[in-house]
C-alpha cells in the first residue's frame, strides 16, 4: 500500500471509521506476527504480542506523523514489544530464553530430504538460535529485520531509527560474532 493510502486510512480511523482500522490491522498483521514470531520462537507468544501491538497502534493513531513511513512507525511499535517481552520472559527465566520451543512450522525439514538430512537441518536451526539468542540485543535486531523479515539496510535504519552505516556495521558485527559461536559450537568451520 503507498504512503497516501496508510495516512489517509490513520486519518479515517482518527475520525471514528473502525473498518478502516480493521484494513490496517489486515494489512500488517503478517509482518508483526513474522517478526514476533522470529523474537519469540514461539507461536503463542507472537500472537500475544502482535495483538498487544495493534493495541498500541490504536492508542496511539494520533501520534503517527504523515510524512514518515506509516510501516516504519507501526514496525517500531513492533519491534519495542517483542523485546520487552522478550525481556519480561528471560526476567522469568533467570535470563534463560527457551529457544527450544519450536513447532512444526519453523523447522526447515524437506520431504524430499532423508531422516538424516532433516536432522541436520533441525540441528543447524535450533543451532543458529541459540547463536543468535548470545548475540546483543540490537545485533539480535539486525540480523532478525535483514535475514527472517527481509528489510532492506534503509529500512532497517528507518525502523530501528539509526544510520544506514549503523545498520550495516551492526550487521558485520552480528555475522562475524554468529561465525564464531558457530565454530566454537562446532557447526561451522
Amino acid at each position: 500500500m503507498k504512503p497516501q493510502d496508510d495516512s489517509a486510512l490513520v486519518d479515517r480511523c482518527l475520525n471514528g471509521d473502525g473498518r478502516a482500522f480493521e484494513q490496517i490491522v489486515d494489512m500488517y498483521q503478517g509482518p508483526v506476527f513474522k517478526l514476533a514470531r522470529s523474537m519469540t520462537r514461539n507461536i503463542e507468544d507472537a500472537l500475544d504480542i502482535a495483538q498487544s501491538v495493534f493495541l498500541k497502534v490504536y492508542q496511539n493513531l494520533d501520534s503517527y506523523e504523515p510524512h514518515r513511513s506509516f510501516f516504519s512507525w507501526l514496525y517500531r511499535i513492533a519491534l519495542n514489544e517483542g523485546i520487552n517481552y522478550s525481556q519480561q520472559l528471560d526476567r522469568r527465566q533467570g535470563h534463560h530464553q527457551n529457544i527450544d520451543r519450536l513447532d512444526d512450522h519453523s523447522l526447515l525439514v524437506s520431504r524430499n530430504a532423508s531422516p538424516e538430512d532433516d536432522y541436520r537441518s533441525i540441528e543447524l536451526q535450533e543451532g543458529i538460535a541459540r547463536a543468535i539468542h548470545e548475540l546483543t540485543r540490537k545485533q539480535q535486531l539486525v540480523i532478525l529485520l535483514r535475514h527472517a523479515s527481509d528489510f532492506s539496510y534503509s529500512e532497517i535504519a528507518e525502523a530501528l531509527q539509526i544510520p544506514v552505516r549503523t545498520v550495516k556495521s551492526r550487521l558485520y558485527s552480528a555475522r562475524h560474532n554468529l561465525r564464531e559461536i558457530l565454530e566454537r559450537e562446532g557447526m561451522f568451520s
